[in-house]
């Protein structure tokens, strides 16, 4: 990069732009960057402020007066403003903000500042976009938990009247139902004078005080919007966060033959509650979001969406729901959520590759198995509930890439069979509700049932298992990033025996907690690093507890208050290994080195008060126990020690040295 000429990273900068929209941040990256982005007025046409922008903006001044500094340079080049992130609340970019000219689209939540800047804008007689609502929400949290929102200002009918005399070029606008402080007839008189090519509608929050006569004009104004054929054709998105009382089937049919361009779909929070029809059938020829959160609990049973352009599809709460139906081709992403009866499940699509199921309790897993079967273009796959087993092929969903499964009821299962060569990440853990309650058992229980878990691939790059009940854990690849497995989150004397297995070509890092081990065998060819942490080791009637690696060369083996471990064998057999430590293993008594290990290693022992031998593989006993009785509070750092030594003046070994001589 610090070869390229200022124009050509320029325009690097600029094709990032649109992913990377914070200039403030990239020009940080050197002083070089900052002069180009800071004299490159192409980069300020269009700036987006995400919602993470804030944290890092406030974090300095220098940052906020760096941004100022660019919009009073460049604000002239600006045609588009997008702000999901507040930061238009400071005074200071207000004042910047108005000074704009050339702005053609102002996607900032005006309802979070003063609507008097309405009168100050000078980018009025050219602009073509304007947001009259609060900050964008982030993935639409009130989807699935309540959240209660606050505008700062109420939109009356000077303001309306005001965007008809000062923006004569309007042709989108965003509008929040709830802030709606004009009669009915007076907001409908607007929308029909202004030339608007896009309504995009958003309200009914779960806020629970708004004025009575807000809520009168809201449910008037949507009413009205919704049976009227012209101005429901421009309404491209509807965004409920509760249902309307009005609402049934027949309404959403007919507003949905109506609204020919709307795009986006979200409604929530009691859906259709008065309807009793037993189907729901949503058409539309040009939506591409469908978000539904609480159909009828009483009778609908059945859900069908012929919607050929739908790409994501969001459902919700809908608790006697038996049957979805979904007929598009382009369906991207799908997320069932606390379906408890649903148990058919079918779709047209040919690109579904996001698949997410929480809380569909009595879907069969044949039901799901047939449908991974007809969707194989799904790369990433997440199961939130419970599950009794789960068994996944390479010839069933020859694409999956990620694999998440959150359990909450451990004892119901009993195995985990990944086979894929496709997949990367794999994440398997337990739904930690916090303190137990009598109706709500703990996430870890004590009735111990058991369960395996196989992953077969290529090449994993995550793999993390977090089960209180597995008894056998084998993992097989070619290679292996991070693997981490924990069997409870605290230490318990009553952990199940783990047979734990890793046949990789190559390992980076592996790493257990709270685990207690029947068996412990690691073949690779390369090992990075190996970690044991609050493990032991079980020993087979008079056999020593045995670490077996199979390897040839392994860079650090770390083991840390494994305060059960008395004596450990380290049966490693390989040609090199850089480093063994032992922390705070205040049991261990006795280290023994296999015959198969060629070179021994360095080693480090940190608080390990009762170790008082070191066997080597040549049968050789180093005692360190007088040095443990004297400093059992310090750290031992012992270095490569020969297997055979015959010099009387060597140094290292213990009964001929002063303990100064070992005692880093």
């Amino acid at each position: 990069m610090d070869a390229l000429p200022n124009e050509l990273l320029a325009y690097i900068l600029a094709f990032l732009h649109p992913v990377y929209g914070e200039l403030s941040r990239l020009s940080i990256v050197c002083k070089r960057w900052r002069e180009v982005i800071e004299n490159t007025a192409s980069l300020w046409k269009c700036i987006h402020f995400t919602p993470s922008y804030p944290e890092y903006l406030s974090s300095t001044t220098r940052d906020r007066s760096k941004l100022r500094h660019c919009l009073f340079k460049f604000g002239h080049f600006v045609t588009c403003l997008r702000d999901d992130a507040k930061t238009f609340t400071d005074p200071a970019l207000q004042g910047l903000l108005c000074r704009l000219k050339n702005l053609t689209r102002l996607d900032v939540p005006l309802l979070e500042c003063d609507l008097q800047l309405l009168q100050t804008l000078q980018c009025a007689n050219v602009l073509e976009e304007l947001n009259l609502t609060k900050a964008t929400r982030d993935d639409l949290n009130w989807l699935f938990q309540p959240t209660y929102s606050l505008e700062k200002g109420f939109v009356t009918p000077q303001h309306l009247q005001m965007l008809l005399l000062r923006f004569p070029h309007l042709k989108v606008l965003k509008l929040a139902l709830d802030s709606i402080a004009s009669p009915p007839p007076t907001f409908i008189a607007f929308l029909q004078k202004a030339n608007l090519r896009e309504l995009e509608l958003t309200g009914f929050s779960l806020r629970p005080a708004l004025p009575p006569h807000i809520i009168h004009n809201r449910d008037m104004c949507l009413k009205t919007i919704a049976s009227s054929q012209r101005l429901a054709a421009i309404v491209t998105r509807l965004e409920l966060e509760t249902c309307p009382l009005f609402f049934t089937s027949d309404h959403l049919r007919i507003m949905l033959k109506l609204m020919v361009s709307l795009r986006h779909l979200i409604i929530g929070a009691g859906m259709v509650h008065r309807d009793r029809k037993s189907l729901l059938s949503i058409e539309s020829p040009s939506l591409c979001t469908l978000m539904l959160d609480g159909l009828s609990t009483l009778r609908m049973q059945c859900l069908r969406c012929n919607t050929p352009l739908l790409k994501e599809f969001q459902l919700a709460n809908c608790l006697d729901l038996t049957a979805a139906f979904v007929f598009s081709e382009s369906l991207e992403s799908m997320c069932l959520r606390n379906l408890a009866n649903i148990h058919n499940l079918k779709s047209t699509s040919t690109r579904l590759n996001h698949l997410e199921f929480v809380g569909c309790h009595s879907m069969p897993i044949t039901t799901l198995r047939n449908f991974l079967k007809g969707h194989k273009t799904i790369s990433k796959l997440s199961i939130v509930g419970e599950l009794t087993g789960l068994t996944l092929f390479g010839t069933m969903c020859p694409n999956l890439k990620v694999l998440n499964i959150l359990l909450y009821q451990v004892p119901k299962l009993r195995s985990i069979k990944i086979d894929c060569p496709t997949l990367e990440h794999f994440h398997c853990d337990v739904y930690n509700r916090g303190l137990s309650t009598p109706d709500e058992p703990e996430a870890f229980p004590n009735e111990r049932s058991t369960c395996s878990v196989f992953i077969r691939g290529q090449k994993l790059d995550h793999v993390s298992i977090n089960l209180p009940n597995a008894t056998a854990i084998a993992v097989k690849c070619e290679e292996l990033g991070y693997l981490s497995v924990k069997m409870s989150e605290t230490e318990s004397d009553n952990k199940a025996a783990l047979d734990f297995e890793v046949i990789s070509g190559t390992i980076a890092l592996v790493t257990t907690t709270n685990c207690k081990f029947s068996r412990y065998y690691l073949q690779s060819r390369f090992i990075d690093q190996l970690t044991l942490e609050l493990c032991e080791i079980e020993s087979g009637g008079e056999t020593i507890p045995r670490l077996e690696v199979h390897t040839k060369a392994i860079d650090r083996l770390r083991l840390v208050s494994c305060l059960h471990l008395q004596c450990a064998e380290l049966r490693i057999r390989q040609e090199r290994i850089e480093h063994v430590s032992f922390t705070e293993c205040n049991n261990l008594r006795n280290i023994v080195m296999s015959r198969a290990v060629k070179h021994t290693p360095e080693m480090t022992v940190v608080k390990c008060r009762s170790l008082e031998s070191i066997f080597l593989s040549s049968g050789r006993c180093i005692d360190v126990s007088a040095l443990n009785v004297a400093c059992y509070n310090t750290c031992l750092n012992v270095p490569r020690l020969p297997q055979r030594c015959d010099d009387k003046t060597c140094l290292i070994c213990p009964e001929k040295a002063e303990e100064d001589d070992y005692i880093n």
